[in-house]
């Protein structure tokens, strides 16, 4: 979407990105993906606050690379805390199941994030599917909160936040 002037003043309800990544997958990789399922979903990519995937990712240097592009937070959850959203993904995956015994790390990611960082779990929603790329997998979720603060941007007692 072309920059807008008037964009700040808008409220917006913020989104929350999951991510899946292989190990070597870089930051463009992750950019690209995130940038077609914008244009598939019709968001903007200035509403993402969180960019979160499962704690073995911590390390991976495109997911910070992405998140200071955007700037926006980093958040990993423990397989456990995304776990506990399996029964929403829509597609669940054999490989992130046999890894790391949940159903989409992208999915549950982007849910667990949203949940964690404020919002209404009976709310929390995904966009739509998870949009695999040779190297990486992209989901995005909301918590249809109304207002545009991400409450992990300003409540630090988020004891997931990097």
């Amino acid at each position: 979407m072309p920059p807008n002037s008037s964009y700040a003043s808008v409220q917006r309800t913020p989104l929350f990105v999951g991510i899946g990544c292989r190990h070597g997958c870089g930051s463009d990789v992750l950019r690209q993906l995130l940038d077609e399922t914008a244009a598939a979903l019709a968001f903007d990519v200035r509403d993402v606050r969180v960019i979160a995937s499962i704690a073995d990712k911590r390390e991976a240097p495109a997911m910070r690379e992405l998140a200071a592009v955007l700037g926006c937070e980093l958040w990993f959850g423990t397989a456990a805390q995304l776990a506990c959203f399996d029964a929403q993904v829509a597609r669940p995956s054999a490989a992130a199941r046999a890894r790391f015994g949940v159903a989409s790390v992208a999915e549950c990611a982007a849910l667990a994030a949203a949940a964690a960082c404020g919002g209404d779990r009976a709310k929390t929603r995904l966009l739509g599917p998870r949009r695999a790329g040779a190297r990486a997998t992209v989901a995005v979720a909301t918590d249809a909160r109304e207002d545009v603060q991400c409450r992990l941007a300003r409540d630090h007692r988020c004891p997931w936040r990097v």
